[in-house]
């Protein structure tokens, strides 16, 4: 009895601490892009996390993950065709500590389309925890209200839509309907006892990434596509250069690529860009069958473009694909023009807006260039020219000239 009630301070001591210890009053600085599994009750669910889209968002969401604070939660309010919500905790305990621990507001930089996460709030400055991911392209409804976008589904989106929706808004609902207060006072008993047949959140966990290349090959990369600041096909090629020295495999696809099709200011030298390929195709292949991303993004050049192994557009929208869920700009770009353009895979302009935004958000400039295409002509969003001149004027500070004729054209016209 006398260890009981010794145990009892101890317990209420730990239970503090855990308490405690999820709930800081400051976010530490997020990763600038991070992937996060969510396992829940009807499959696995991977979004990539963006910090140049919403830092304060994702530095919050990243914080709450380390904290384990989604485990074992539940999807409270799904309501098929608008949104799928969680993000209250099912330990009342936790739940409280952290519902008071706003954030200021992200200026809203990408638009709610299908599997676009955002962060929910009922008024200025007010988010917390409550996170939802669009089921459809809700942008015309959404942007204009604030909802700022840090991260995307890249994998899973049909598990997403799989979500139990039965019970609508009637679950907990929405901040701004004021119906929350029975989840935060008793947790997963209230939900579980009353809308048994919600879905759960089981564990959310950070994965570690490898998004890109290295050294003198990452710095021509960054450079020819802008995500350095600006494109620079001249340093590109140089550092390109440079890199090819080590005969690294990587870089000589990287220079067979460039052959291929004129890039970084190389000549357009088909035949060349083929026989450099044959040299490299079978290590770069081994590279990416371990699991270098920057070499499965390459395969999927390979596949596209018919270096080092027979064209085949199909094969290459896989590579992309299995690269961009890793986090891969330029795969996420790439596979954004298949979705387009129906190269390989059945044409979606939805989903090519939805990884062209990814790949945007990272600072590539020709993504930019579509996005603002996209929102001017109304492609697989809603028209909407004030994004589009938002995305052409990120497109041509980065010195894309068709995105700065883009905005002389829509100024002509105001």
């Amino acid at each position: 009895m006398f260890r009981r009630l010794l145990a009892l301070p101890l317990l209420a001591m730990l239970v503090a601490a855990r308490v405690g210890a999820q709930a800081p009053e400051d976010d530490p600085r997020a990763p600038d892009r991070f992937r996060v599994r969510l396992d829940t009750s009807k499959g696995t669910i991977v979004l990539l996390v963006s910090r140049d889209l919403a830092p304060r968002g994702a530095d919050r969401f990243h914080a709450l993950v380390r904290a384990r604070y989604f485990d074992d939660s539940r999807f409270f309010r799904v309501v098929p065709g608008r949104w799928a919500q969680f993000g209250i905790a099912g330990d009342p305990r936790v739940a409280s500590a952290w519902r008071a621990r706003t954030f200021p507001d992200d200026p809203r930089r990408a638009s709610n389309v299908q599997g676009a996460v955002a962060f929910a709030f009922a008024e200025k400055d007010g988010r917390t925890t409550q996170v939802f991911v669009n089921l459809v392209d809700n942008s015309a409804t959404l942007d204009g209200q604030g909802f700022a976008p840090f991260a995307h589904v890249i994998e899973g989106l049909d598990v997403v839509l799989a979500l139990n929706g039965e019970y609508g808004e009637t679950s907990g609902g929405g901040i701004r309907a004021g119906r929350q207060d029975a989840m935060f006072a008793e947790g997963n008993v209230w939900t579980d006892q009353g809308f048994p047949r919600l879905d759960r959140l089981v564990t959310a966990t950070i994965v570690s990434d490898d998004p890109g290349p290295s050294g003198p090959l990452a710095s021509a990369v960054a450079w020819y596509t802008g995500t350095a600041g600006r494109v620079d096909d001249t340093r590109a090629r140089t550092l390109l250069l440079e890199a090819v020295e080590s005969r690294d495999p990587l870089a000589l696809m990287w220079l067979a690529r460039s052959y291929s099709r004129g890039r970084m200011g190389f000549d357009h030298d088909p035949a060349r860009a083929r026989a450099t390929a044959a040299e490299v195709i079978g290590a770069v292949e081994g590279r990416a069958a371990r699991g270098e991303v920057e070499a499965v993004f390459l395969m999927g050049t390979a596949f596209d473009e018919g270096l080092g192994t027979p064209e085949d557009p199909a094969a290459a929208v896989r590579w992309f694909e299995r690269a961009a869920k890793a986090g891969h700009t330029l795969a996420r770009h790439n596979l954004g023009n298949a979705l387009s353009t129906g190269r390989g895979v059945t044409q979606d302009a939805s989903q090519a807006v939805r990884w062209w935004t990814m790949a945007a958000a990272s600072g590539d400039a020709v993504p930019q260039l579509r996005l603002g295409a996209a929102y001017e002509h109304g492609r697989g969003v809603a028209k909407n020219l004030e994004e589009a001149r938002r995305w052409y004027t990120e497109a041509a500070r980065r010195g894309n000239i068709e995105a700065q004729q883009a905005l002389a054209r829509l100024g002509s016209q105001d």
